[in-house]
């Protein structure tokens, strides 16, 4: 067994005071640096020592700073220098602030499409220029892109990057990189070319918008592979899930030609459908009165405005009313009970119309406009630790289950779940404040399950990701 990793931040390694560990991976580990001779500050990568003596894995590591250094494209991190110091193999590359974007997903929520593709855009660009120049990437995921604070993207880690003209040197059996990203052929013995990127690059595109890996819901290595050679990710309900059906599909030949022609089929769609990656926006002014931290509903369409009755129609009227006092006149007392009478039945007639015409405390939604309302569902939690108080403020169907979003007046929200059970499913919500919050992940669902609270404080939005049955809820509601 190979001894446990050791923080070297510092100490010394040649020109090279390590000052603090940034990350660890697979095969060494990154620092932020100085380099005393030059007088700036570096990130420095360096190869593990339990494995430098493994000639594939030190090979994999001089490629990758050959392979970085060759590459002229603003989205992969410039090397300055690259070398061995007293046996330990280093990479000089300029230090990049910012975060990877597994963090940003995590810490943000899913992001915004048009955001998402713009960063997909950066690092589809980078893959462009090193399928240009023969190489493949092979390790393409949200931990190997930083992000700063501009949105700015960079692709890292070239150390499975391998020449079109090289020998693959993974072991019978076994494959090299991430297997939620990993594309069929990188499980078979076909070929693994720029396609198998431009399939990653597609899962990672799956996961901004979703905020979960492609098949998230397969929990071991055979389940995943299993998946990517037989099944495509759950649909978003969004205008990109053809890109992304295209993007990761099971024949090579069937994909993107490259980056460029996925980020611009991604734009179309986008263009072509605004409204539906627009977020939900929900009216302030009903259920909950002010001062609510944060509230929460699906807009109701205004009751029509009836038309102005037409003059001819207001003449009659006048002389009805005349004809009618004339008997009350000629009748006397009888006439007045027959008037007091007929008024009753007019006033109960317009109750009953103004009734009809009240909008229900749970507006209802439904994915199609045929499909009929849901059916009316608990409007009171039964998990313990939920906010006392909770009232229903938006609702929707998502084929036979209803999703129901609840809000408390100290301003926490979290979902209801009503399915016909019996079928797989999962709820998770996510807040600025509070993070992700889920519901246990059921592989015969109850016929009710909610997920935890989260607190929104005014004028925040939420995120809310529901899958049920092989169909995902996926929507943004401020």
């Amino acid at each position: 067994m190979s001894p446990s990793p050791t923080d070297l931040a510092g100490t010394t390694l040649g020109q090279y005071r390590l000052e603090e560990l940034l990350g660890r991976g697979g095969m060494g580990e990154v620092y932020r640096a100085t380099d005393t001779r030059r007088r700036r500050t570096v990130a420095l990568k360096l190869l593990n020592r339990s494995v430098s003596d493994d000639p594939s894995a030190r090979d994999r590591f001089i490629r990758e700073s050959h392979v970085a250094a060759s590459l002229n494209d603003p989205h992969i991190i410039p090397i300055h220098d690259w070398g061995s110091i007293d046996g330990q193999l280093f990479i000089d590359m300029r230090l990049v602030t910012g975060r990877d974007l597994g963090q940003v997903i995590a810490d943000d929520g899913p992001l915004e499409p048009h955001r998402a593709v713009h960063i997909v855009e950066q690092i589809g660009g980078a893959l462009d220029a090193a399928h240009q120049a023969g190489l493949t990437h092979r390790d393409v995921k949200p931990d190997n892109i930083i992000v700063d604070r501009h949105d700015f993207a960079y692709l890292v880690d070239f150390g499975l990057a391998m020449a079109e003209a090289d020998t693959r040197f993974t072991q019978a059996g076994c494959v090299i990189g991430s297997f939620r990203y990993m594309a069929p052929e990188r499980f078979t013995d076909d070929a693994a070319g720029p396609a198998a990127d431009i399939y990653a690059l597609t899962g990672v595109l799956y996961e901004c918008l979703s905020g979960q890996a492609p098949f998230a819901t397969s929990t071991n290595p055979e389940q995943i592979i299993s998946a990517h050679l037989q099944r495509l990710p759950a649909p978003l309900n969004s205008p990109l899930d053809a890109v992304i059906r295209r993007g990761m599909a099971k024949d090579p030949r069937e994909r993107y030609p490259d980056s460029a022609a996925l980020v611009a089929d991604a734009r179309r769609a986008l263009t072509r459908s605004p409204a539906a990656e627009a977020p939900t926006r929900i009216a302030t002014t009903e259920f909950v009165p002010a001062p609510v931290a944060h509230t929460v509903r699906a807009p109701i369409a205004p009751m029509p405005t009836p038309p102005p009755r037409r003059r001819s129609n207001t003449s009659i009227y006048i002389l009805i009313g005349l004809i009618a006092l004339l008997v009350v006149a000629l009748l006397g007392l009888g006439g007045w009970f027959l008037a007091t009478g007929s008024s009753d039945d007019t006033s109960g007639d317009e109750a009953a119309a103004a009734s009809l015409t009240t909008p229900s405390l749970i507006p209802t939604q439904s994915t199609t406009v045929s499909q009929p309302p849901p059916p009316p569902l608990t409007t009171t939690p039964t998990s313990a630790p939920l906010p006392a108080g909770g009232r229903p403020v938006w609702r929707t169907s998502m084929g036979n289950a209803v999703v129901i979003l609840y809000l408390s007046p100290s301003g926490y929200n979290w979902l209801e779940v009503a399915t016909p059970g019996g079928m797989d499913g999962s709820a998770r919500i996510w807040s600025q404040a509070s993070g992700w919050k889920s519901s246990p992940t059921y592989s015969a669902a109850p016929q009710q399950f909610f997920t935890p609270a989260v607190y929104a404080p005014a004028r925040t939005c939420i995120r809310i990701i529901v899958t049920y049955d092989g169909a995902t809820l996926n929507r943004q509601i401020c």
